[in-house]
């Protein structure tokens, strides 16, 4: 049976449901293919209580979060053509490193965090788009910066 969300509208058909159909949590619970532990929170809270996810703990990556934030740090002074991309920290970490075992998705994945958190992430787009008269393919590259998004500058050719 597919999940459905816990929504407002969902605890009022079940709190109706429980007070003057079936009656039973059980019930409930089969009819609308829900928790028991749903059909008990939904007569006494009009809105679904959120869920709160933990922070995950990060056993690989914790170890070496110093020396990956000391690069990114040091990237912060440097010119932009200069700054370590992920895969750049990557191999320094299995160079400075060889001991920390480590995914470079994982480490891929916290250097995106990171970038946009210190305000280093730039982005490139590349469209390709056809002008409507003529059968000539252009070209243009619009890079895009977080840090300012209104400073967009493109090149056109053919």
């Amino acid at each position: 049976m597919r999940r459905r969300k816990a929504t407002v509208e969902l605890f009022e058909e079940i709190r109706r449901e429980y007070e003057f159909g079936v009656g039973t949590i059980q019930g409930v619970a089969r009819k609308f293919g829900v928790h028991r532990r749903l059909i008990r929170e939904a007569p006494t809270d009009a809105q679904p209580a959120q869920k709160v996810t933990p922070a995950r703990v990060r056993p690989r990556l914790t170890p070496v979060v110093g020396f990956i934030d000391a690069i990114l740090e040091a990237d912060r002074r440097a010119p932009r053509k200069q700054r370590h991309t992920a895969r750049r920290i990557y191999v320094r970490l299995g160079q400075e490193r060889p001991g920390h075992l480590i995914a470079e998705s994982t480490v891929r994945q916290y250097v995106r965090e990171r970038k946009l958190a210190l305000g280093l992430a730039a982005r490139a787009d590349v469209m390709m788009w056809r002008q409507a008269h003529t059968h000539r393919e252009v070209w243009a590259v619009a890079v895009v910066m977080f840090v300012r998004p209104r400073s967009v500058r493109g090149y056109v050719g053919e």
